[in-house]
């Protein structure tokens, strides 16, 4: 018998990779779920310095539902990215 776990504990986390280098990584804090208000926060937060220290002139993210939101993606157009 080899014991598993039903309802594994989630950990949603954040982080950027370039050529040059990675961003810190932030972690959501336990039971809360990334929205698209969250996620605009995290990469007026974190992207921006990354990009900066980097050189890096091109973001990508998946497609999960809070980086299609109108806010996110006109805050990815207006910055440039």
């Amino acid at each position: 018998m080899v014991p598993t776990v039903k309802m594994a504990a989630k950990v949603m986390i954040w982080g950027a990779v370039s050529v040059a280098g990675r961003a810190d990584m932030w972690i959501m804090p336990k039971d809360t779920t990334v929205t698209g208000k969250v996620y605009l926060g995290i990469l007026k937060d974190k992207l921006p310095n990354f990009m900066s220290i980097h050189g890096t002139t091109y973001f990508q993210h998946d497609g999960a539902p809070c980086h299609g939101t109108k806010a996110v993606t006109s805050r990815i157009k207006d910055s440039g990215y």
